[in-house]
């Protein structure tokens, strides 16, 4: 929704705060904010548990309110991103920790972005979450009540879901 995008540029908020509120409303709890992994030199701006398993979760927020490419539809902000995520693929046992994606906006379909970053689907990315729709807000609720073992389809397809997160 561009109005709910421009009310929070407007009011001077940080995608980082509402990052948070969404997290809290989800039903997460922030473990830390933020999260150093010194042995990877990553810092992400949240490390979060879910109530069902207590499993730990990063969050990366990615890119800020601006008028002209907000969130991800920045190439720096999504290739800045995508190197955080394998970063943290690269060193983690498999589902020691997941990645939590949440911007203003995700890259437009089909772009060079969104190709981008459905390339590391299963490896490093488990969901990206625009923080203004409702469907990723609800899939972020969804994820702190049952810790699911794949992601609910949104951002990733149904076909990609099943291929890239067996």
């Amino acid at each position: 929704d561009d109005r709910a995008l421009d009310s929070a540029t407007a009011s001077g908020k940080k995608v980082v705060a509402i990052a948070e509120a969404a997290l809290i409303d989800a039903g997460f709890e922030i473990v830390k904010s933020p999260t150093v992994r010194r042995d990877l030199g990553l810092q992400f701006p949240f490390l979060v548990t879910d109530p069902a398993l207590g499993r730990l979760w990063h969050v990366e927020v990615a890119g800020g309110f601006t008028n002209a490419r907000p969130g991800m539809r920045r190439a720096d902000v999504l290739w800045r991103t995508l190197g955080r995520a394998h970063v943290l693929a690269a060193s983690q046992a498999a589902n020691s920790s997941r990645l939590l994606v949440m911007t203003p906006r995700i890259p437009r379909a089909g772009a060079e972005g969104d190709r981008a970053l459905r390339a590391v689907g299963g490896r490093g990315v488990f969901d990206v979450l625009e923080l203004f729709d409702p469907m990723a807000m609800e899939r972020l609720r969804q994820y702190a009540e049952s810790a699911p073992d794949r992601p609910i389809p949104g951002f990733w397809t149904v076909d990609e879901v099943e291929a890239l997160f067996a």
